[in-house]
């Protein structure tokens, strides 16, 4: 017979593949849920701009926003995502191989309810965090 036999092995898991698998089973999980209708209030920050908002989502889309707290209050108010454009925030950082993404979950729907995200360890002031710090799904 014509056939080879072939040999594998098992491969260890880099940290940004454990990562990436997390955030595909985390965000797997908050599909299934099928909310596309909540509220909830969002801490974040990008460099020296921070915002903390009520953001309302209906049918996957940000409705509306109330604004908490600007920072500095001179700024334009900066992306207000749902919690789908979180995920693909943390699927970009991973992409992009950043030098540093810490994310906790949660554990009924799934989504990232802390995240930082350092793409360069060198530049300062282009770090991203941001932290959902209430979420009510629809009645």
């Amino acid at each position: 017979s014509g056939s080879k036999r072939g040999f594998f092995r098992a491969l260890q898991l880099e940290e940004t593949d454990k990562l990436l698998e997390r955030l595909l089973s985390e965000r797997a999980k908050w599909r299934l849920s099928g909310i596309r209708d909540y509220r909830y209030t969002l801490s974040q920050s990008f460099g020296q701009i921070s915002w903390s908002g009520v953001i309302e989502v209906a049918d996957d889309e940000v409705a509306s926003y109330e604004t908490t707290d600007l920072q500095p209050p001179v700024v334009g108010v900066p992306e207000v995502p749902t919690i789908e454009e979180l995920f693909s925030r943390i699927a970009r950082a991973i992409a992009a191989d950043a030098a540093t993404i810490n994310v906790t979950w949660d554990p009924t729907y799934g989504f990232p309810t802390t995240c930082f995200i350092d793409l360069y360890l060198e530049l300062t002031d282009e770090e991203r965090r941001w932290s959902i710090d209430s979420f009510v799904p629809p009645d």
